[in-house]
C-alpha cells in the first residue's frame, strides 16, 4: 500500500482499519506524513460497512477519489 500512496502522493488519506490491521496502520502513517484521518470498521458487519462508505462518499462528493482494497476482507469491497 506505500508503494501506491506514494505514486499517487494525496493530498489527503482515509485509512480504513479494523482490529487486526491497526499496527499496519499505525506502521503506516508512522512513514507517511500526509494529512489523513483512521476509520475502524468492524470487518464482518456488511451493512455497517455499507453505511459508512455511503458517509464517505457524500463527504467527498466532487473530488477525485481512488481507493485501494488491496487488504481486508472481501466483504469490504462489496460496497
Amino acid at each position: 500500500m506505500y508503494h501506491t500512496i506514494a505514486a499517487l502522493t494525496p493530498d489527503y488519506i482515509v485509512y480504513i482499519y479494523s482490529d487486526s490491521t491497526r499496527e499496519q496502520l499505525n506502521t503506516l502513517k508512522g512513514i507517511i506524513k500526509t494529512e489523513s484521518e483512521s476509520i475502524k470498521f468492524e470487518p464482518t458487519n456488511a451493512l455497517k460497512i455499507k453505511d459508512e462508505v455511503e458517509k464517505l462518499a457524500q463527504r467527498f462528493r466532487g473530488d477525485e477519489v481512488t481507493v485501494n482494497i488491496s487488504g481486508g476482507l472481501k466483504s469490504w469491497a462489496y460496497w
